[in-house]
């Protein structure tokens, strides 16, 4: 008869039975319910065998009289006499957790970079490290946290494929942890698929950055001056930066912006979620229109339902004053700005446009319901103050002391 007990010194539930005369205790993680599902599944087991049925494959006990459909036997899924467990394919739980990402993203419950960073990830980059380091891990189950470690080291000693002399940066393993994380953690939610129950990456520490010098992500007033002095004339080129600097809006936000979204007599523009555009948040939100972007709303001419025509691919044989080629002449006038970093993207105008929000004394609540983020936490990223906000915000706390 197998026997439950909770081990306090690893925080784990422990199943201790016999099979074939052999003892055998598992670990099956810190959860109540899946520790007591992995024992009736064992103890209906053990009772099967006796009774002389031969078993290639065991559903959980939970699985009889529901209307969840039986997983059909595969080379995938395996059921080891050893310790009386089941025990499915790296390759077979990727493919299965792909294949629900992919219905995720045709409901546009997912944007498709994320579905197609998980399959870099997941299909290439993990599968092939594990293939090559580890080539006995054949299950689920197998991977351990020492697995993620070893990971974690090989990826942040990866060269950075367009630069082959320099290594990757902290954020591209943090981001593939927390991918991982994800996938272990529906592994475990769906016990009945994939038969684990302890998430191996979670206990897997990031890569911290080291501490350089670097300049701010965000511009100061006199650097957005630098930059519309660069346009040259450019007139659509410094109205588009200007426009995000007064809206934060995302690159994608502002290319599907249309006129009808622009209410001018209530003083505010909305960014909507629509058929063919989706927010990051999935939901809409309003903007108020300032003094400035009102002037510059007022400028632009009416082409078409769109307020900016701007286009995601570049188009290497449009005019040099095709608004689809907007990146193009942005990456002209970098050159000429050393405090732009190469690689540079328009998304350092909505840290600097949510800085200014925040520098000029705006309530993080407000700043945050006008960047669309889904917490505070959130807009703490975006939020940079210089040495010199820094200074003056000291001084009119000093002020104030004094005159109270």
């Amino acid at each position: 008869m197998p026997k439950l007990r909770f081990i306090k010194k690893h925080n784990e539930f422990q199943i201790d039975y016999y099979n074939n005369g052999k003892r055998v205790r598992r670990y099956l993680g810190p959860d109540k319910k899946h520790a007591e599902a992995e024992l009736k599944r064992v103890d209906a087991l053990i009772k099967a065998k006796k009774l002389g049925f031969e078993l290639t494959q065991v559903r959980p006990a939970s699985e009889y009289n529901t209307s969840t459909p039986p997983i059909s036997a595969t080379p995938d899924i395996k059921f080891s006499a050893a310790d009386g467990a089941q025990h499915i394919s790296i390759a077979k739980a990727i493919d299965i957790y792909l294949e629900r990402c992919k219905g995720a993203t045709q409901s546009r419950n997912m944007a498709e970079k994320t579905y197609e960073s998980k399959t870099s990830l997941l299909k290439r980059r993990f599968s092939d490290f594990l293939h090559k380091k580890f080539p006995e891990l054949n299950f689920l189950d197998d991977i351990q946290k020492v697995h993620i470690e070893s990971y974690r080291a090989y990826r942040i000693n990866s060269r950075h494929k367009n630069a082959p002399t320099r290594k990757i940066k902290p954020t591209s393993f943090n981001n593939d942890l927390r991918e991982l994380i994800a996938f272990f953690n529906y592994c475990i939610e769906n016990p009945k698929t994939f038969y684990i129950f302890v998430n191996p990456a979670s206990k897997v520490a990031k890569v911290q950055k080291a501490d350089r010098n670097e300049r701010l992500p965000c511009l100061s007033p006199e650097e957005i001056t630098q930059v519309f002095k660069k346009c040259n004339g450019d007139t659509e080129l410094k109205t588009v930066i200007e426009t995000f600097i007064e809206t934060g809006m995302r690159f994608n936000e502002l290319r599907n912006l249309r006129w009808d979204d622009v209410d001018l007599s209530k003083n505010v523009m909305t960014v909507k979620s629509r058929d063919e555009f989706m927010t990051k948040s999935r939901k809409s939100r309003t903007i108020p229109i300032s003094q400035r972007l009102r002037e510059i709303l007022k400028e632009i001419p009416r082409r078409s339902e769109k307020v900016f025509e701007l286009n995601n691919v570049q188009r290497m044989s449009a005019k040099k004053d095709n608004l689809c080629n907007i990146r193009k002449r942005f990456d002209r006038i970098k050159k000429h700005l050393p405090f732009l970093r190469t690689g540079e993207r328009f998304h350092i105008f909505r840290h600097t446009a949510i800085t200014l929000w925040a520098n000029s004394g705006v309530p993080l609540p407000v700043v945050q319901k006008w960047a669309g983020h889904s917490s505070i936490e959130m807009t703490m990223k975006y939020v940079h103050p210089s040495e010199e906000e820094s200074a003056k915000w000291m001084k009119k706390f000093s002020d104030t002391q004094l005159n109270s």
